[in-house]
């Protein structure tokens, strides 16, 4: 490795930013996938929140995708309602001067990234079902409520609830599993 001149104005660090607290925020859409032709349809939404206070956004440029997005489904009226409320929402946000979104073109969800709209981003507590993550107890971000960046900035949205879904998601021990375990249950 090269000497590295820039070494003292390094701060030391494990990684993990930490999870983005709950609360309302100013988001650019920075992508939209199109996942509309699988099974269970679906647009994703790579969001970044704009921290007002700290004059930055929360995820840096190194930040995954899978970090920072968002999954509207398209199975139901409600999924329907909920893409057309982001997309009334981002037309009326300060941010998107003119921006008119054209329902009859293919491809219009594109014309989304790059613009500006409120959301209510709550904590979803969740336990893992696979991989290193199996049983263990998560926590995701989740979007509660759509609005305006200018909703956002005035206080004008509802609080964040902390949605607990752990003991919907946790399935029962089954036999075979019961029956790996070497030594008696100590009670």
């Amino acid at each position: 490795m090269k000497a590295n001149a820039n070494w003292d104005s390094i701060t030391a660090s494990n990684g993990g930013g930490g999870i983005l607290p709950e609360g309302g925020y100013a988001v650019r859409i920075d992508a939209v996938e199109d996942h509309t032709d699988e099974a269970k349809p679906y647009l994703a939404l790579v969001y970044n929140p704009y921290l007002a206070d700290e004059g930055r956004f929360f995820y840096g440029p190194d930040a995954q995708d899978w970090q920072r997005t968002i999954k509207l489904y398209l199975t139901s009226d409600f999924g329907w309602q909920r893409y057309k409320m982001l997309v009334e929402c981002i037309e009326q946000s300060e941010g998107n001067a003119g921006f008119r979104y054209d329902a009859s073109r293919d491809g219009a969800e594109q014309t989304l990234a790059g613009k500006w709209v409120g959301m209510v981003l709550r904590h979803r507590l969740y336990t893992g079902q696979r991989g290193n993550a199996k049983g263990k107890d998560r926590t995701a971000v989740d979007l509660q409520h759509i609005c305006t960046v200018q909703a956002i900035k005035e206080g004008d949205f509802p609080a964040p609830q902390t949605k607990d879904d752990r003991d919907a998601k946790a399935a029962p021990i089954t036999d075979a599993e019961l029956s790996t375990y070497s030594e008696d249950i100590p009670f």
